[in-house]
């Protein structure tokens, strides 16, 4: 089995936090580019994974949100798909360190697949397949596929990590206060879309806060028994003397109801030392979660934690 997905299984991993807060505090101007700081300022994308793994973060993911060719078009970078992707992947190691995991990040192209846009499938296909090459060139150990709206671009995006790569994959799709994506998919539908793909990890990011994650989560698991992981923004944005921050929130409760009959313990993401206890700047929440399966020490990575037995017996 898989490393990481090993660990899935056996361990709740706290994530890292969100990248793109934490470079505009650190001077990327609204309107710029995110990824393109990988190659003009890489000391700073370095040094919030650093941060982020000095706090806590287990898994590190790669400031490649945007780094496909259709977004970085907008840029003029489309020449530099695989530079970015790479790089990106080595700054999150580097920063990260040896004891976590790196995982490439993959978002949306920012157009719709036909019939609603003018996108072809298998243009899609291509275009995450790129971003997928790099990874595994740069030595991934997974691919974290977020924020996705159009559930068969989320698939294109699979398929490309399937054709191209060996690597664990993450699918999340972003819901609505009704609970369907801006096209209408539901949390179950998705749900088992994503499970026949065999995706290794199934879930929900950005959006919501942690209530309107209970009900997506507890929808995925009536149709899947894969590891289910969450990423809920961290309660509702406050602007709090001209700086939008949002408010911490008890999470760990909540998921407990979320999802029942499985490993139901949601961790916030790794908080670096320059945010105060009260207030988060990275504004996710993340559960990677067992699926019905009992904590083993496995001894996979040292600083991951054995998944309480009386959450197991939930």
């Amino acid at each position: 089995m898989n490393r990481f997905i090993r660990a899935v299984r056996e361990h709740v991993l706290i994530l890292d936090g969100a990248m793109g807060t934490m470079l505009q505090a650190r001077g990327l101007k609204a309107g710029d580019c995110p990824e393109q700081m990988i190659l003009d300022a890489p000391e700073v994308v370095e040094g919030v994974h650093r941060e982020f793994a000095e706090a806590g973060a287990q898994v590190i993911v790669s400031n490649t949100f945007g780094g496909n060719r259709t977004k970085l078009a907008h840029y003029g970078l489309e020449d530099k798909v695989h530079r970015i992707n790479t790089r990106g992947i080595e700054l999150a190691r580097s920063g990260g360190g040896d004891d976590v995991f790196v995982l490439g990040s993959i978002g949306p192209s920012g157009r719709f697949l036909e019939p609603v846009g003018d996108a072809g499938f298998d243009e899609m296909v291509e275009v995450f397949s790129e971003q997928v090459r790099a990874f595994v060139a740069a030595g991934a150990d997974g691919i974290s596929c977020e924020t996705f709206l159009d559930i068969r671009e989320l698939k294109a995006a699979v398929m490309a990590c399937r054709a191209c790569s060996d690597l664990p994959v993450i699918a999340m799709m972003t819901f609505d206060d009704e609970g369907r994506t801006v096209l209408g998919t539901s949390p179950a539908a998705a749900a088992v879309t994503l499970d026949s793909l065999q995706v290794d990890v199934i879930g929900s990011n950005c959006g919501l806060g942690i209530e309107g994650m209970y009900e997506v989560l507890r929808q995925m698991r009536l149709c899947t028994s894969r590891p289910l992981i969450a990423q809920a923004n961290a309660g509702l944005p406050i602007l709090r003397e001209g700086e939008t921050i949002f408010s911490l929130c008890n999470v760990r409760r909540g998921l407990s109801r979320a999802v029942p009959r499985c490993v139901p313990l949601l961790l916030h993401r790794a908080v670096p030392s320059s945010a105060s206890v009260s207030t988060l700047r990275a504004k996710k929440a993340t559960v990677l979660n067992c699926a019905k399966q009992k904590p083993r020490i496995s001894g996979v990575r040292p600083r991951l934690r054995p998944v309480p037995e009386h959450i197991c017996s939930m």
